[in-house]
């Protein structure tokens, strides 16, 4: 019985040992397969840039669904947001800004955009939010109205504004216009990252 038991550990562990480096050969496919996709617009926070792809579908996920729950199609996962490749034809939104609105759309309404990051090629939500650094948050009012925007904070301390867009390709399209601005000293896009793949970016 002793032999037994001994023996079906040893078999296990030889599988264990097998299955970790399929697992990775497939983590490295889905990374690639994102990475193929980003062909679309481009954009930076900071000093890293940032590529659109165009095809990309986001699904939000129970907040209880583990790794083995992941959809068929999935290549990659931000914390409860799947994200994968539509298949066949998409609307000319999606094609033009890789956004799409979350499975449900009841509980977020938020539309995001899929963007591979072209320093670490690991995936990022780009949503429609806008950060902008600007000296004179009284500013904020005209700043959004100017660009079609609304404001979601105005941080006089931080000399930070948050201005939200109908979409993230609305969102990037109103980034020169408030650039040009007197008091804007930088614009970035608001996007989330899996921090386990990716360092945190920071301002430079």
């Amino acid at each position: 019985m002793y032999m037994k038991t001994k023996l079906f550990l040893a078999l296990l562990l030889i599988n264990i040992a097998s299955s970790v480096p399929q697992l990775a050969h497939a983590d490295e496919d889905a990374e690639t397969q994102l990475q193929q996709a980003a062909t679309g617009a481009t954009f930076k926070i900071g000093a890293t840039a940032f590529r659109l792809v165009p095809n990309a579908r986001v699904e939000k996920l129970d907040k209880n669904a583990s790794v083995q729950d992941k959809p068929k199609a999935e290549l990659a996962r931000i914390g409860q947001y799947s994200i994968s490749l539509a298949s066949g034809t998409t609307s000319n939104t999606a094609k033009a800004t890789g956004a799409t609105k979350l499975a449900g759309g009841a509980t977020h309404s938020e539309p995001f955009a899929v963007a591979v990051n072209q320093r670490s090629g690991a995936p990022a939500l780009l949503t429609s939010r806008l950060k902008v650094y600007c000296k004179e948050t009284g500013e904020a009012s005209t700043l959004a109205q100017a660009s079609k925007g609304k404001v979601l904070l105005a941080s006089s301390g931080a000399q930070l504004l948050i201005l939200d867009y109908a979409s993230p390709a609305e969102a990037l399209a109103a980034m020169p216009l408030l650039q040009n601005h007197r008091c804007v000293k930088a614009v970035e896009p608001e996007i989330h990252q899996s921090f386990a793949r990716s360092d945190q970016l920071k301002r430079r």
